[in-house]
């Protein structure tokens, strides 16, 4: 859920809620739940890593990072997490890009640029995207 949503309750729609298991269940296939420092690229209001949390080591740490956050949006929902807008340290075993790279101009320059110099050998990477056009805009 994007930062748009925030604010609107705690019920999850369905379809978010059958997204992050089939998300779960991909990243428990690939050993990405022993993962100890996850990096939620756009993470919105921060739902999958409250919810991804509970699947990971309870010492693992997840950074949500999203430009888009303010003041607000930065109180951490849980101890494990961590929110910022300014780019994080590098040294992630597991990055998320769930739903952000249709919405950056030049996302091969994105990764190249910004994500790679945060990432090492090793580090697994989940990406989705819609698959239609018409979900997302």
């Amino acid at each position: 859920m994007d930062l748009t949503e925030r604010g609107e309750g705690s019920v999850r729609h369905p379809w978010e809620v059958q997204r992050f298991e089939a998300y779960r269940r991909v990243l428990a296939d690939h050993d990405a739940l022993a993962a100890r420092r996850v990096l939620d690229v756009g993470a919105g209001d921060g739902w999958f890593a409250d919810q991804l949390v509970a699947h990971l080591p309870t010492d693992t740490e997840i950074v949500c990072w999203d430009v888009n956050y303010d003041d607000n949006d930065l109180e951490p929902s849980h101890p494990n997490l961590v929110r910022t807008s300014e780019r994080p340290s590098p040294g992630y075993d597991l990055v998320l890009l769930l739903d952000v790279l249709e919405h950056i101009d030049d996302p091969v320059a994105f990764i190249e640029t910004d994500l790679a110099p945060l990432t090492g050998t090793g580090t697994k990477v989940l990406v989705a995207v819609p698959a239609h056009q018409r979900l997302f805009g």
